[in-house]
């Protein structure tokens, strides 16, 4: 007040903290338990997103309305795994994929957006409570790009803005494969099931 200034929170048309599975990683066990919807609802559903809202935004953002729901239900999410087959563990708390071995969810994040480094560990530590194994790795935005397009990211957090173009960005990080059969009208990549 003194010196004459005004602070404005400005709304941002950018969506952080979009975390990716990539359904078409090239390891059979790992498509087998991704591609099943329950699995990626289970994630869904054990993100405590008001605490990522007060911890990582201070308290001034909200709750996301327009992609997933918003839930935070670890109860839930737990029996949705145990209900497609990641009911077992080993001796540690990690729950095992259908080959018997620890299941891992590696997530390789860029710093291209700040917020993703500590919104993304927070996935990690809610993860790891429902028994998945998982971590998380820093790389640089250019490796980040070429691990994304060799179809070598099993999943990331990126940050989606409100524009047309952004409709190829999300299937570019979730499912490389069918992205480049889409765009090369089959001549190339993996074509994507019916559904």
């Amino acid at each position: 007040e003194r010196s004459g200034f005004k602070t404005v929170v400005l709304e941002t048309h950018g969506r952080p903290g979009n975390f990716f599975i990539n359904l078409t990683y090239d390891d059979p066990v790992w498509r087998q338990v991704v591609q099943d919807v329950r699995f990626r609802q289970a994630l869904n559903l054990g993100i405590n997103r008001q605490e990522i809202i007060d911890a990582v935004y201070y308290g001034f953002a909200e709750l996301p309305t327009k992609w997933a729901p918003t839930e935070y239900n670890p109860e839930e999410a737990n029996r949705l795994l145990d209900e497609i087959g990641l009911d077992k563990k080993n001796s540690e708390g990690w729950r095992l994929g259908p080959d018997g071995k620890v299941f891992n969810l590696h997530l390789e994040v860029s710093t291209r957006v700040p917020e993703t480094v500590p919104e993304t560990e927070l996935l990690v530590e809610y993860w790891k409570d429902l028994g998945i194994y998982t971590t998380m790795k820093i790389i640089d935005n250019a490796l980040w790009g070429t691990r994304a397009n060799a179809n070598e990211l099993q999943a990331t957090v990126e940050r989606m803005e409100d524009y047309w173009w952004q409709g190829d960005v999300k299937a570019y990080v979730s499912a490389p494969l069918w992205n480049l059969y889409h765009t090369s009208n089959g001549a190339n990549g993996e074509e994507p099931p019916a559904d």
